[in-house]
């Protein structure tokens, strides 16, 4: 028990003193009563503050997660739209998700634009493939890599007289024969293992209409875009027309090669029989031939002898019949000097000159005449010891009336011997002919010089002048007969012929360097003679 007294007071004054007293029972009672309504307090604040977050994470966490479920359905079922309502503020991570999502919605509308025109280009294709295979006139099917049919044209239809909606999804096994099968099967499988075309022909019954045909087909592997097997594409045309054309071709062919063979026959029996004429008539041309060619080689020696001959004759009369002149001369200026030397001493110096001068002509009309005497020498061939130098200047002395004013000549010979076994008559015809062409290439005032050399066996001779020389179309034909650049009654066009004959009798050779304008230089080997060499 619990008991209180207390004092009771009134200004300046007690009145008495009051006593309380608390018994167990009621005081367990009461604390009994307060705590019934504390815990009915605690409760009612529990409920108000469960329903104070209940309304904020409404608003704060359910309510926006709400709207994103809502989007998120839209979007499931196609339905963008960039003025969807996500602009109210979130809070903390809510907020960047509500970002992520708003930039979402951006980049999935404009993503969604172009799936849209992806669509669309598809289904066009898809048009436009499904019209193209139907417009092919041959058959045309799509296999995937077990031989399961995937798709084919109308053309196709008819082969298996099956719809398109009936062959997708089955094989060749329903629709053929095995054997046929098992062939169509191995062509989709080598076309798979050698990962390349393959082409076969095959019989084939259209069932269609039961009419017969020959099919020539193509398949070829298809790979997706990362390189993985997708099936075979099978293409057939129908090759009847063709075989049979072949075939009538080929009939024909044969019956042309038996033509031809039997026709080659006939035409190897005649050939054989002209060949022999042929042969026969060449024979006969041979000889002529030879005949002529020798009968050309004695004119042309019987024209050279001739003409060597008159020539010659003409030299001898010529030469006598100025002999003797010159003989008398020479004796009387002989008997002159004789005369002024016994009896006019004194005046000798006088006519000195002119006996001089008298005598310089007596010398050179000796000269002249020597040089036609060796000029119509006929001594036979490599039987004399013929000074090719001494040759070159009787011709030179022969033709200096030509080249006096007009051509300046310089010979540089080798100081060792060239002596050459030949004809001198014909070696001076043979020089004087190209010394000859040199000056008249000349057409104002020019030079000719002449160079000799000993190389081992051979006396090489070059004659260069600095005429218009030769063009290069008319090298080749400069030792023809009768060819020649000159104007009519200039020129025989027989000169270098016979020059070229007389240095192939000498076992030499001659050859011509020329440029129009630039003048011409020649080249004549000869042989050293034997006697030279010891």
């Amino acid at each position: 028990m619990l008991s209180s007294v207390q004092t009771i007071h009134i200004p300046d004054e007690d009145i008495g003193t009051i006593e309380v007293v608390i018994t167990p029972k009621f005081l367990e009672s009461h604390l009994k009563n307060i705590r019934i309504g504390i815990i009915f307090i605690i409760a009612a604040l529990a409920l108000v503050l469960i329903l104070v977050l209940y309304l904020l994470l409404w608003h704060i966490v359910l309510k926006p997660l709400k709207q994103l479920e809502h989007f998120a359905l839209q979007v499931s079922k196609g339905e963008v739209n960039i003025s969807y309502s996500l602009k109210t503020p979130f809070i903390g991570e809510l907020e960047n998700l509500r970002t992520s999502i708003s930039a979402m919605i951006v980049l999935l509308e404009s993503r969604y634009g172009m799936l849209q025109q992806e669509i669309k280009h598809t289904r066009e294709s898809e048009n436009l493939f499904r019209i193209l295979n139907h417009s092919i006139p041959d058959l045309v099917w799509f296999k995937d890599p077990n031989g399961i049919y995937l798709s084919c044209n109308p053309k196709f239809e008819k082969l298996f007289g099956a719809k398109e909606c009936d062959i997708l999804g089955k094989t060749d096994y329903d629709f053929t024969d095995r054997k046929l099968a098992d062939l169509y099967r191995e062509s989709d499988l080598k076309a798979i293992s050698e990962n390349e075309s393959v082409v076969h022909e095959v019989n084939v019954t259209f069932e269609s209409d039961s009419h017969l045909s020959v099919l020539e087909t193509v398949k070829v592997p298809v790979h997706g875009v990362e390189g993985n097997l997708i099936g075979v594409l099978g293409i057939s045309r129908d090759i009847t027309e063709k075989k049979r054309v072949e075939n009538e071709l080929e009939k024909h062919r044969n019956n042309l090669e038996l033509l031809v063979r039997e026709r080659t026959i006939e035409l190897a029996s005649a050939n054989e029989k002209l060949t022999s004429a042929f042969e026969a008539l060449l024979n006969e041309r041979e000889k002529l031939q030879t005949a002529l060619d020798e009968l050309q080689a004695i004119q042309k020696q019987l024209i050279h002898s001739e003409k060597m001959a008159s020539v010659g004759l003409l030299s001898a009369g010529i030469a006598h019949e100025i002999n003797n002149p010159l003989n008398f001369i020479k004796g009387g200026i002989l008997g002159i000097e004789d005369y002024f030397e016994s009896n006019l001493k004194d005046h000798i110096d006088e006519v000195e000159l002119f006996i001089t001068s008298i005598n310089t002509g007596i010398k050179r009309a000796s000269e002249i005449v020597s040089s036609l005497s060796h000029y119509s020498r006929q001594d036979d061939l490599n039987h004399q010891e013929c000074d090719i130098h001494s040759i070159i200047d009787n011709c030179l002395i022969m033709l200096q009336n030509q080249m006096r004013g007009k051509v300046e000549v310089t010979k540089k010979y080798t100081e060792k011997r060239c002596l050459v076994a030949g004809s001198e008559g014909k070696l001076h015809q043979a020089f004087l002919n190209i010394i000859s062409n040199a000056e008249q290439a000349i057409e104002n005032t020019g030079t000719i010089e002449i160079n000799s050399e000993v190389n081992q066996n051979m006396v090489v001779l070059t004659i260069t002048d600095s005429g218009y020389g030769i063009s290069p179309d008319n090298i080749p034909k400069i030792f023809d007969p009768f060819f020649t650049t000159k104007i009519v009654g200039k020129g025989t066009g027989l000169g270098l012929s016979i020059t070229y004959n007389i240095i192939q009798e000498h076992n030499g050779s001659i050859s011509y360097l020329s440029n129009q304008g630039s003048g011409t230089i020649v080249t004549i080997n000869l042989p050293i003679s034997k006697a030279d060499k010891l």
